[in-house]
């Protein structure tokens, strides 16, 4: 990972949520209560970070907004740089889709928001990385097909009941959008969930909380 990411999610290690939005018949939007990520139907990834510095202990102030907002800036630009050609960091700036993009840098009181905007999940796993310092180790959103082309067994899942279904309740709709995800976080989706792994925990109809230790599986329209 680029040394620039790594003081990145250093800097706001202490409380990071992650949001994305996007559009679908049955659209929710992103609303965070804690660490976690929004997936949208068009596949593409936002994070949001919030995070809370405290200067209460120190005789100068360790954190200052104006040379962090500095630095987001350019660690976003970097990214893009490396991986488009394009130093940017909003999308306002250029009419090329960037890789990574600020959509929101905010500051209250000590209390820093930082939303972020990912083209896909490779960009957003190729900015945080995958090791076990990060919420997110492993991500993959495509279709059921996909799944199924890809060989999984979809085997221990539950309906938004929370009943058992079989594998072939699963794949009878071969549309609906399935992540695969390997983390400890929250995860809300721009549909309805449909089907989701029973080593995760359903808080409502948009949005489970991941087991962590293995592969699971979302499945949502």
């Amino acid at each position: 990972m680029n040394p620039i990411k790594k003081l990145l999610i250093a800097a706001l290690a202490a409380a990071c949520l992650f949001s994305l939005t996007g559009c679908s018949l049955f659209s929710h939007s992103f609303d965070p209560k804690g660490t976690g990520i929004y997936i949208a139907s068009d596949r593409s990834v936002t994070s949001a970070e919030i995070t809370v510095f405290d200067n209460s202990a120190f005789d100068t102030p360790r954190y200052v907004a104006s040379e962090f907002e500095t630095y987001a800036r350019d660690t976003v630009k970097a990214f893009n740089k490396e991986k488009a050609g394009v130093e940017a960091y909003s999308a306002d700036d250029t009419d090329q889709k960037l890789p990574a993009a600020i959509e929101k840098l905010e500051f209250d009181g000590d209390t820093t928001t930082l939303i972020l905007k990912f083209q896909g999940f490779k960009d957003y796993l190729d900015f945080y990385g995958t090791t076990d310092a990060v919420p997110v180790r492993s991500l993959i959103i495509g279709s059921v097909q996909d799944g199924i082309s890809s060989g999984l067994s979809f085997e221990h899942m539950l309906d938004a009941d929370g009943k058992a279904v079989t594998a072939a309740d699963v794949k009878a709709d071969t549309e609906y959008t399935l992540v695969m995800i390997t983390g400890d976080t929250e995860v809300q989706c721009e549909g309805k969930i449909v089907y989701y792994s029973d080593t995760m925990k359903l808080t409502d109809k948009y949005t489970v909380v991941t087991g962590g230790a293995d592969t699971e599986f979302i499945i949502f329209k």
